[in-house]
């Protein structure tokens, strides 16, 4: 009874008039999640090769799990010196632009686990909950986050989010390389990782409405 209280607070089940219990929406929805991440490298594969020869530098295919961003797909760009990622390596999400770009569009919740004061990896890191607060507002109005060497130093990335077919953020696309070539080009980056985004989004089956309203709040 225990376990079915505790399934009916988080909205897994409810009770029925007749005081019997069933599963609520919330667990198809888990499923389609679910399924949906099985599904995303597939989808995500040809944009992160198109993504990395449009942009130059590497690519790389993200989720969030808690504090943490996973990369599990990538795609280095052709120069000798870029960013080096490894599929199945961990980042602070605080500091990565997958990370930001996830904590951004997921509750507000997905911050309170965070310490109040936060690990500094460069000077460049945003090291208080509070501004990275702020930093996430600008995130969302924005659709896309920024790392401007707070996770390595000289290494700047950008990242977008992705929807699924619920049009709920399930994952993120970016890219990120040495600052002398980012930067300069940040405009045209920014550009080509949205584009990766609804791309892969639209591959999970995130509505067109969604992808619209994206668009239009992104430009």
């Amino acid at each position: 009874f225990r376990l079915l209280a505790s399934l009916v607070q988080h909205g897994y089940v409810r009770q029925r008039e007749d005081n019997r219990y069933e599963p609520t929406l919330k667990l198809w929805e888990l499923g389609c999640m679910i399924v949906s991440r099985a599904r995303l490298p597939q989808v995500a594969g040809p944009v992160l090769d198109q993504l990395a020869a449009r942009t130059g530098e590497s690519a790389q295919l993200a989720v969030l799990d808690h504090a943490e961003s996973i990369y599990i797909d990538k795609r280095d760009g052709p120069h000798p010196i870029r960013g080096i990622t490894r599929i199945g390596t961990r980042a602070p999400a605080h500091c990565c632009a997958t990370g930001k770009v996830e904590l951004a569009f997921h509750s507000p919740e997905a911050t309170l686990g965070l310490p109040p004061r936060l690990k500094p990896y460069t000077s460049a890191t945003i090291t208080t909950r509070k501004a990275l607060t702020q930093e996430l507002e600008a995130v969302r109005a924005s659709g896309v986050a920024v790392n401007r060497g707070e996770w390595v130093d000289d290494v700047w990335g950008v990242a977008a989010a992705i929807r699924n077919h619920t049009g709920a953020v399930c994952a993120s696309v970016g890219v990120w390389g040495p600052r002398q070539r980012v930067s300069p080009q940040l405009a045209k980056v920014v550009s080509e990782v949205k584009t990766a985004a609804a791309q892969i989004s639209h591959g999970l089956g995130c509505p067109g409405d969604l992808l619209q309203t994206n668009d239009r709040s992104e430009t």
